[in-house]
């Protein structure tokens, strides 16, 4: 992990990695930890940091309603201690001691939509975060650093904000779009890498959102084609959001339920080794599946007594569960590829 300096850098938020770890069996979402950053990064050593919600709106490209929820969850942080002062003036303040003097330098440029070699890319949170932790440990070491390690270790220094198996989606979208180069290719490639950030597209990137920042104080009106097209995207962007948080939501629940109670987990694995076995016997073994088939339903009466046991919600480990619409699972979409009811109302294209 990188050392920080003091100075704030216009353009960037100062994001400790030990803001991020979980408090209370609570992980912030990628935007929350953004938002934690941003108010410590204004707030620190007495000062106040003045973001309203259309300023943070603008700056983190993301809605009013998203940054209230996520403040309300950085507020709930006994070691945050964020205050709102004054009336209708949003003015934060924090008491949170970075301690170890590590943190993520984030480019605040990574929230816009952005033009890259003929594409029009727009990152995710998790997307933003991942790559604002490759610029990070790339600029270390008078700008020939690297990250190095597979999703589970790079997921870890994110203090679980973005789970391992999103990480490994990530990092190869991310090479796709050559903003990121994977330097070392070893026979797990998938699992271990080391990885440098494209700081040329860096450079041109955030110079081209400058340009777009000023033409946009222009006030220049935009097609209603480009209208269109924008609300789409959001309402794309929208979802995946959802689903993050599902996700989320189901990873942290099986975290309380491993560390308390290790032993359904077991019984668990055991049952599907059983249900696998019996699959295979009656492919390949008929006379036998019925073996296999009551072995199962042995493991299955342990496995459902342990869930009585311990009070243990079995629903509540996958995303799905999370899900604001169960149609759809949060994508918008039925299986059928049909737009769900729950696009159309929410005010989707």
């Amino acid at each position: 992990m990188s050392g920080i300096t003091e100075k704030r850098k216009e353009g960037f938020v100062l994001l400790p990695y030990k803001l991020m770890k979980a408090f209370n069996g609570r992980v912030l979402s990628p935007i929350g930890a953004l938002i934690a950053g941003t108010i410590w990064s204004f707030s620190r050593e007495g000062k106040r940091c003045n973001y309203g919600y259309n300023t943070f709106e603008k700056k983190l490209n993301v809605s009013k309603s998203t940054v209230a929820r996520q403040i309300k969850e950085v507020k709930a942080r006994s070691d945050m201690h964020v205050e709102r002062h004054g009336g209708k003036c949003s003015e934060y303040t924090s008491s949170f001691a970075l301690g170890d003097g590590a943190y993520i330098d984030f480019p605040l440029f990574l929230t816009k939509t952005f033009e890259f070699e003929g594409q029009t890319v727009k990152l995710t949170p998790s997307e933003q975060l991942v790559l604002a932790l490759v610029y990070t440990e790339t600029k270390a070491q008078s700008g020939h650093g690297k990250l190095v390690g597979g999703p589970s270790k790079i997921s870890g220094m994110l203090q679980g904000a973005v789970q391992a198996r999103t990480v490994q989606a990530i990092l190869s979208k991310l090479d796709e779009l050559r903003l990121i180069f994977r330097r070392r290719r070893s026979i797990n490639a998938h699992r271990l890498g080391e990885y440098v950030a494209n700081m040329k597209a860096f450079r041109k990137i955030e110079k081209a959102c400058k340009k777009a920042e000023k033409r946009a104080e222009k006030q220049i009106p935009l097609s209603k084609e480009v209208i269109d097209v924008n609300a789409k995207n959001d309402w794309k962007r929208y979802y995946e959001l959802k689903r993050d948080n599902a996700q989320r939501a189901a990873l942290s629940y099986e975290n309380e339920i491993r560390s308390r109670f290790p032993e359904y987990f077991q019984k668990d694995k055991e049952y599907k080794m059983a249900e696998l076995a019996e699959v295979k016997a009656v492919m390949y073994e008929p006379e036998k599946a019925f073996e296999f088939e009551e072995k199962k339903k042995r493991i299955e009466i342990e496995r459902n007594a342990l869930i009585v046991r311990f009070g243990i919600v079995p629903e509540r480990l996958e995303a799905e569960y999370y899900c604001s619409c169960k149609r759809c699972s949060d994508t918008g979409h039925l299986p059928n590829g049909e737009q769900c009811d729950c696009y159309s109302e929410g005010g989707g294209l």
